[in-house]
């Protein structure tokens, strides 16, 4: 298309610069020889001006609205509340039978001494820091998902010491109890990398104002764990690590989240028990606590 402009233009400027010739020529006698210099130089500066003017028209005309000055805005990534740092206290439910007829309770289970439902305690841990918002309806219906990481701090009290009894496949308290009172540090850890898929719902345009629910399910895959304890004898502190404790591999949670802007009130109870055990009625974790999302003031 520019090609075929410009030479249209080229043949239009020849077209223009022979017809003024030979009108001059015409109208000015052949003896007046300076006459005709000064001709021939202002021909030549009209059919550098033609020429000039010509490109600069074409170039013009080639110049669509997508190529001018006008920006386009685009979309910014949709801000969600999987994106942030949480802070949850854990506790435990025993719950029997499948998910037709399951039965549950508070509480952890006996003769381990989970020292639950304690802040200092026991605690969760979450840093998720990388989150995908996809819009559905808008920003105010849509699906969330990402990475985080978790951190599971269950403290055991000072009465018991585990073990796992590989024959009959439990978490049971250690038999050697001679130490048992002098215990300074009694825990179990586990980190977990986890994907959710949730569902986003909000009434706001931002992700910083407005009420907000999330709710669906995380997927987690240990990547970390151990459990410790520390006790004094003879004035010196003996410190033991073990990993043989079977908390569970992975993970499967449901999960729920209400809040205003970039803070929600969180709740997550796992679907698979808590140790990869032959308990029944087998220990479920459920954490209860507050998140800080990460979007952006609007």
């Amino acid at each position: 298309m520019v090609r075929r402009r410009i030479v249209f233009w080229i043949q239009f400027e020849q077209g223009v610069f022979l017809g003024l010739r030979r009108l001059a020529q015409s109208l000015i006698p052949k003896s007046q020889r300076p006459i005709k210099m000064i001709q021939s130089h202002a021909f030549k500066s009209i059919g550098f001006f033609l020429f000039s003017l010509g490109f600069v028209m074409i170039a013009y005309s080639t110049v669509t609205p997508k190529d001018s000055l006008v920006i386009q805005k685009k979309k910014c990534p949709s801000e969600g509340y999987w994106g942030g740092l949480s802070a949850s206290i854990v506790s435990m439910a025993l719950i029997q039978g499948d998910l037709e007829d399951a039965q549950g309770m508070w509480g952890s289970p006996q003769g381990l001494g989970l020292a639950t439902n304690e802040v200092s305690q026991s605690w969760r841990i979450g840093l998720n820091p990388f989150e995908h918002r996809q819009r559905l309806l808008g920003e105010f219906v849509a699906l969330t998902t990402g990475i985080g990481f978790d951190w599971w701090h269950v403290s055991v009290d000072k009465g018991h010491m585990l073990e796992f009894d590989s024959d009959a496949d439990l978490v049971v308290p250690q038999e050697d109890s001679s130490v048992l009172l002098d215990l300074t540090k009694n825990q179990m850890d586990a980190v977990y990398i986890r994907v959710p898929i949730l569902a986003s719902l909000r009434t706001s345009r931002f992700g910083d104002s407005g009420l907000h629910i999330e709710a669906g399910f995380v997927g987690a895959y240990r990547i970390f764990n151990q459990y410790s304890y520390s006790y004094a004898e003879d004035e010196q502190t003996t410190k033991v690590t073990s990993k043989d404790l079977p908390i569970n591999p992975l993970q499967l949670h449901a999960r729920l989240g209400v809040g205003f802007g970039n803070v929600s009130l969180l709740t997550e109870m796992s679907l698979m028990p808590f140790f990869d055990e032959t308990r029944s009625p087998a220990a479920h974790s459920i954490s209860v606590g507050i998140h800080f999302a990460f979007n952006k003031k609007s």
